[in-house]
């Protein structure tokens, strides 16, 4: 009997000393709203205890005409937040979201550096729609030493969601799809410059 327990001692200390390091890749769930479904990578860069940062892109070697994520993204995920930034050649877009439930968030999107500059504020009421698989290669000790919780919102269902924009211009009510619409155009806009 006392065998038994020294050995089944033996393997959980054993387990709980392996380190986290060890482990080659993980794969977490990002809003990632305007982008395709993919294979996606990423690293994580900083984690913490309300927010996750991490880099993400396409694979290496993967067609630009096949990617849709230009030279990356930088994406902070937290249970109540996200952000997003991306920059090209001459222009940036960086939204910012609150999240105030698991369902819903509010964003706001600024594009900079081309010729019109444009702000929009996007209300969207699926959040699930948008949840992408993101294979993390990198940086997957500071997930093991910190508390934040990037995979919060895995767990909403798939279903249909909808969206309200407010934008500078007015723009009072439109579909989820416009919305998506209208955050790759103006990403669509600023790899153009």
């Amino acid at each position: 009997m006392m065998a038994r327990f020294l050995q089944a001692a033996l393997v959980t200390a054993l387990t709980a000393s392996t380190p986290a390091f060890a482990q080659s890749s993980s794969v977490v769930n990002l809003i990632l709203p305007a982008v395709d479904a993919q294979t996606i990578v990423g690293s994580v860069i900083n984690a913490g205890p309300t927010a996750t940062t991490y880099a993400v892109s396409c694979p290496s070697g993967t067609d630009d005409a096949d990617c849709g994520l230009g030279p990356g993204l930088s994406v902070v995920q937290g249970p109540s937040t996200l952000e997003i930034h991306e920059t090209f050649q001459s222009a940036t877009v960086d939204v910012s979201c609150v999240i105030p439930n698991s369902n819903t968030m509010t964003c706001t999107e600024v594009a900079l550096g081309g010729p019109d500059p444009t702000s929009t504020v996007d209300v969207i009421t699926d959040i699930s729609d948008f949840l992408l698989p993101v294979t993390l290669t990198a940086g997957l000790a500071a997930l093991s030493t910190a508390s934040a919780a990037p995979n919060v919102l895995t767990t909403a269902a798939a279903g249909q969601g909808s969206s309200m924009r407010t934008s500078t211009a007015g723009v009072p009510r439109a579909t989820q799809n416009a919305v998506l619409i209208g955050v790759v155009a103006l990403m669509g806009g600023a790899l153009a410059l």
